[in-house]
């Protein structure tokens, strides 16, 4: 929990781009024949923006904790935990690890391609979400404006009850459609 906690004060985690290149970096370097602990140094070197994960396990691999010790990976659910995960596997279990950093490389970018895709194919679905929750509250705010029978007719009880209920309706058919159109798997 320690890597996860002092990941969660630092900010935000890097992005799936991020660690994806920083795994193809991580590979190549043992594929040069870097040791695991240095693949690790020299990626993140190369790539700052992963020190808030991986600065932690250099400290502790400096300080003389086993490198297995140090990957503390508590969500790897995230792209760096996948990231982590992986190496973890890789020290507990011995053998060449520049292949599975390049198979989780190769994943997360899979996934963003996913996830753009499923942004692009919603795109309709969103509009027509925000233009059916905004439309209603323009109309009443512009004819409210022009019109001073629907400004008088607001100003009744009735007509506050039924501003008060459409815009009840409005709000949970937001909440509907936010829903329905949901996020990115």
């Amino acid at each position: 929990a320690f890597g996860l906690a002092r990941r969660r004060r630092c900010g935000r985690a890097p992005s799936p781009d991020v660690v994806a290149d920083w795994c193809d970096h991580a590979a190549r370097e043992l594929r040069s024949g870097a040791s695991l602990t240095a693949a690790v140094a020299n990626a993140t070197a190369s790539q700052p923006a992963m020190s808030p994960v991986t600065g932690p396990i250099l400290r502790r691999v400096s300080r003389g904790h086993a490198l297995l010790d140090a990957f503390d990976v508590a969500d790897a659910s995230t792209a760096a935990g996948l990231a982590l995960a992986v190496l973890r596997s890789c020290a507990r279990f011995g053998g060449p690890a520049a292949a599975p950093l390049e198979r989780a490389a190769a994943t997360l970018r899979s996934r963003q391609a996913i996830a753009a895709e499923q942004q692009a194919q919603s795109a309709q679905a969103r509009l027509s979400a925000r233009v059916l929750t905004v439309v209603p509250i323009g109309l009443l705010a512009l004819l409210a404006a022009s019109d001073p029978k629907v400004r008088a007719a607001i100003g009744t009880p009735a007509g506050l009850t039924a501003v008060a209920l459409g815009a009840a309706l409005n709000a949970v058919g937001a909440l509907w459609m936010r829903r329905i159109i949901g996020r990115p798997v």
